[in-house]
């Protein structure tokens, strides 16, 4: 399989988004705009999902918070929806006939596939945006998990740091950088929070072998060039002295469409696996 045009979805903390990319084994191509839906009613999620989008592609690519299922596409605990066990796949396919395949995997794990082509492996994926969470590839590309049907989780670890709330979700969310910013101004705040974002990092790269590391979300597309030069000088600095591969860190290139593309990747690399 050498192209493939897939539509790609987005359930996150912050709405919904969706749009369509082509997509090949060496890129991918945004080939419509991206729409945006700020308050999904969840009440009813297939009915107002069928009522918001019209879809056409024989393929979807799905990016959603929770606990995705990567081979049945049911989410344990979808939070932000209030659901739980919810068969997410199978609603989409119901939904939408002409969708022939469906393949669903956790948001983080999708801003994970967003950069697997570009960087060297191992890649560990950072997400910062509401929350935080982590992602991990091994050399070959693919998704690391200790269960199948669950993501990797570290929202309750906690920090030794100055937030007021030490628990990683919070203090490396955007509640931690409002905290700083509030203490420290808006440039010298982002700067402090990069420090403990670098930190966190480096530790994770090492637990993982990472050779290069992804920060996404949207925290770091609109703060990162405030924090870029603290948070990458905290983060070589913390790296261990006997990772002798030191890993890179960057920001994601795609910015806010970061999961999109993860989840049209993802679903074409399914597709390839199939064919």
């Amino acid at each position: 399989m050498t192209h493939a045009t897939i539509r790609a979805f987005d359930f996150g903390g912050s709405g919904v988004k969706t749009a369509v990319y082509d997509v090949t084994s060496s890129g991918v191509t945004l080939a419509s705009k991206i729409e945006r839906f700020e308050a999904p009613d969840y009440l009813r999620f297939s009915r107002w999902l069928a009522e918001a989008v019209d879809v056409r592609e024989p393929t979807v690519g799905v990016s959603c918070a929770g606990f995705m299922d990567l081979d049945t596409g049911v989410n344990h605990r979808w939070a932000v929806a209030g659901l739980h066990e919810y068969p997410l796949a199978a609603e989409i396919r119901k939904v939408f006939p002409k969708a022939q395949a469906v393949w669903c995997l956790n948001d983080i794990e999708a801003h994970l596939h967003a950069s697997l082509l570009e960087h060297r492996g191992p890649v560990l994926a950072i997400a910062i945006g509401t929350s935080i969470g982590i992602a991990v590839s091994d050399e070959a590309g693919c998704i690391v998990r200790a269960r199948r049907d669950r993501p990797l989780e570290c929202g309750q670890i906690r920090l030794r740091t100055g937030a007021s709330n030490d628990e990683v979700w919070w203090a490396l969310g955007a509640a931690g950088l409002e905290e700083q910013q509030e203490k420290r101004g808006r440039s010298d705040g982002a700067k402090q929070f990069g420090c403990r974002v670098g930190a966190f990092a480096a530790q994770y790269a090492a637990l993982f072998h990472a050779r290069t590391v992804v920060l996404s979300g949207g925290l770091i597309a609109y703060n990162w060039e405030d924090m870029r030069e603290a948070t990458q000088a905290e983060f070589a600095h913390n790296v261990p002295g006997w990772m002798s591969d030191k890993p890179t860190l960057l920001a994601s290139e795609w910015g806010r469409e970061t999961a999109l593309v993860g989840a049209a990747r993802y679903a074409y690399s399914r597709m390839v696996r199939l064919a």
